[in-house]
């Protein structure tokens, strides 16, 4: 075992110890444990929108797309850019201001009473949903740390899962939703910082792109955005595109919106955040292409970055360097631990089993509930049978399918039955969720969103 990588690591881990613990104290109704109270300041909600959204996808799943496929990828990040974009700019304020009309501390609650359905139908099968593929977003992030742990320190795959998940458990159980969009400010920041400064060392040493263009060439890797007229370019444009549609309705993205102090800060927010994300991207982008000069045939093509700092750095700067990949992974890991476990306690356990539960009781609950919902993704990464990009497009087109039409109509549309909501919110889970069965190169997003969305059209 790397002894100094050890400290860096442990080093890592008290901070956000400590910063949960701060926030121990701090909270003390479920509203504060699930929304910080509505008063997290516009900088922070800023940085915790991205980091809790960008995961070991950012460090592992992106830039192995751009090392095996060339710039072909990165149409994935033109999407994103735009998704975001629109979403804070046409979802933040309305949705921040809606759910505080409705006194709504989740989405299900939210959508349920913005379309009046007293079924509770709406509410249950949004949060089973919720449920369903947040935990094949969470086993993606354990799946990212135990490959982070198992190719460092040399612990066992499981071993790695098992402390990057414990190591998450401990402060969101403690400080809840505060304690989470400080620990993704500190974490967003820390993370920029690195997977900028690491590409642009490692190009310094490399001494130019000549390498990198000669082995792209050498193993039929396009460094062009659009390498050829064909049929497989423009779908892997639709693609990249489709991607930023997820942005209008994910519930671990949208719930930073419903926490912010001020909807009037949602504009400063805007613009931070969307700096914040254009150069996150570029610089995984630029990981990828990096990687390419380096590195011929790697084996895991998604621990490109963390050779690449092996190769160039000593173990404790290597190690303070590979802590943002945990960053990253942790900060959407315990958003979207959070998120379903919210939805547990506020939609399942509040609205159907105990109505007049005390605020002391609900915040235990979901504490339970959080436990509950983590053991659910980790038997996901448990099997170790999914690249960490795979999981994260089965889990976002999933979650896209589901909300992106339905939040847009909630918050733009005027008249719909709530038969019509539950239709579309169903309907767009399941295509998407049963579309890898077609075998085709569309993602699972495409046509879950385009059922869901001709569903409001037609019944409207």
């Amino acid at each position: 075992m790397n002894m100094p990588i050890l400290l860096a690591f442990i080093l890592y881990f008290g901070i956000l110890f400590a910063v949960g613990l701060l926030h121990y104290f701090k909270t003390k109704t479920s509203s504060e444990f699930m929304l910080g109270g509505r008063g997290v300041n516009y900088w922070v909600t800023a940085i915790a929108a991205h980091a809790s959204d960008m995961s070991a996808w950012l460090f592992m799943g992106f830039p192995a797309v751009i090392y095996s496929q060339g710039l072909v990828g990165a149409w994935i990040a033109v999407g994103l850019i735009g998704g975001m974009f629109f979403s804070w700019h046409y979802i933040a304020q309305k949705l921040r201001l809606a759910t505080e009309q409705y006194h709504a501390l989740t989405l299900s609650t939210f959508f349920e009473k913005r379309f009046n359905d007293e079924s509770g139908m709406i509410r249950l099968a949004s949060s089973l949903i919720i449920l369903l593929f947040f935990s094949v977003y969470i086993g993606a992030g354990l799946t990212g740390m135990g490959r982070v742990f198992e190719s460092v320190f040399g612990f066992s795959y499981h071993n790695g899962m098992t402390i990057g998940l414990l190591a998450s458990l401990f402060y969101i159980v403690v400080g809840g939703f505060t304690a989470l969009a400080w620990n993704h400010f500190f974490q967003g920041m820390f993370l920029l910082a690195v997977i900028i400064f690491v590409p642009l060392y490692a190009l310094l040493q490399l001494g130019g792109t000549t390498q990198i263009a000669a082995h792209a060439a050498t193993n039929n890797i396009s460094l062009s955005l659009l390498p050829t007229l064909s049929w497989y370019s423009f779908i892997e444009i639709v693609n990249g595109f489709a991607w930023g549609i997820g942005y209008l309705g994910m519930p671990h993205v949208v719930i930073n919106y419903m926490g912010i102090d001020n909807p009037e800060h949602i504009k400063r927010a805007k613009y931070l955040g969307m700096i914040w994300l254009t150069l996150s991207l570029s610089a995984a982008i630029a990981v990828g292409l990096v990687g390419l000069g380096y590195f011929q045939n790697l084996q895991n093509t998604e621990l490109v970055f963390v050779h690449l700092v092996n190769l160039l750095f000593n173990p404790f700067f290597a190690g303070i360097i590979l802590c943002a990949m945990l960053a990253a992974t942790m900060s959407t890991l315990d958003t979207q631990i959070l998120v379903a476990a919210n939805s547990l306690t506020e939609d399942f356990y509040k609205k159907m089993l105990h109505k007049k539960a005390s605020e002391k009781e609900l915040v235990w609950i979901s504490r339970l509930s959080i436990i509950i919902v983590s053991l659910l993704g980790y038997c996901i990464g448990y099997q170790n049978s999914s690249t960490v990009m795979g999981l994260v497009s089965y889990a976002w087109s999933g979650l896209a399918a589901a909300f992106s039409p339905i939040m847009v109509a909630a918050l733009y549309g005027k008249i719909y039955k709530s038969k019509t909501i539950l239709m579309s919110l169903i309907a767009g889970a399941t295509v998407s969720a049963l579309w890898p069965l077609v075998g085709t190169p569309l993602i699972p997003l495409i046509p879950g969103v385009l059922v869901g969305t001709a569903l409001l059209y037609f019944k409207k």
